[in-house]
């Protein structure tokens, strides 16, 4: 997958795949700083990103999937962009793609559990 951008604006925080999926307060801030990025930068997509070893949300692989997936739903009921893609950096490093809204507006999923 290649987005082909110029310029990448990260907005970071903690375990942000759990805060997403389950809607906790702090999904409120991101969504505040995901509208003011949208706004000055006019993004072609918003990505979130669970990765393995995570300390602020340690749970497994498979539920990091999960909560990407949910995590994605959440972003894109937000209408800031069309495409919401959810990301998993494995235990080598490498990228998984996990779930792709597309302009479509359908989550297609691509990681199997």
């Amino acid at each position: 997958m290649h987005l082909n951008v110029e310029y990448v604006d990260l907005i970071t925080e903690p375990g942000a795949d759990k805060i997403l999926a389950l809607e906790t307060e702090l999904a409120s801030a991101i969504r505040t700083k995901a509208e003011f990025s949208a706004r000055v930068h006019d993004p072609v997509a918003v990505t979130i990103a669970g990765h393995h070893d995570c300390l602020a949300n340690p749970v497994s692989r498979e539920e990091h999937i999960e909560q990407i997936r949910g995590a994605v739903k959440t972003i894109h009921c937000w209408r800031i962009v069309d495409r919401a893609v959810g990301i998993w950096v494995n235990e080598c490093g490498w990228v998984d793609l996990v779930v792709d809204t597309e302009a479509k507006g359908e989550a297609i999923s691509y990681l199997r559990l």
